[in-house]
């Protein structure tokens, strides 16, 4: 009777962890530079800031035209 395998492991190997992780820590940094370059040249970069339609005083108006 052949074996049947119930499941595969979701294990990652340590090579792969730290790879993502250094990938991870390049991005980061990279992206941090950029800010640091457009801040220096009077640039700001925009912030991801969620707006809800709750922080209108005028929701009603939205909600009901």
């Amino acid at each position: 009777m052949p074996k049947i395998r119930k499941h595969t492991t979701r294990r990652v190997t340590l090579k792969k962890k730290y790879s993502i992780q250094k990938k991870i820590k390049d991005s980061k940094k990279k992206i941090k530079k950029e800010a640091k370059k457009l801040r220096a040249n009077g640039i700001l970069p925009r912030s991801k800031s969620v707006i809800t339609l709750t922080m209108f005083r005028d929701k009603e108006r939205i909600w009901h035209p």
